[in-house]
């Protein structure tokens, strides 16, 4: 995520418990959200740095029942563009837990 850029990352269409987490690349984490049931979860952090810095979601499955779900995770302020292509911050996202 570019410096100064918001990530936030909603977990939502829960049939059971899920939590949200994110990390950075050295696996601290930075936030997240542990709603319990079937609430959604929604967790963001905010890049104070000079630099650009990478992001993993994790979604952690806390009830012993798999779902579904919706995961939207949207870097925020999108910079306003003509182009069709999506933002650069928009082109990789990395799922899962981080190495």
């Amino acid at each position: 995520i570019p410096a100064g850029k918001t990530v936030t990352a909603l977990l939502n269409g829960l049939s059971v418990d899920y939590d949200l987490y994110l990390y950075n690349s050295a696996g601290t984490l930075l936030a997240s959200s542990t709603n319990g049931g079937t609430t959604a979860d929604q967790a963001s952090w905010t890049n104070s740095g000079s630099s650009a810095a990478t992001v993993y979601v994790r979604v952690y499955r806390y009830s012993s029942t798999r779902t579904t779900y919706t995961l939207r995770v949207t870097p925020t302020p999108l910079a306003r563009r003509r182009s069709t292509s999506a933002p650069a911050e928009l082109r990789t996202l990395t799922f899962g837990r981080p190495r």
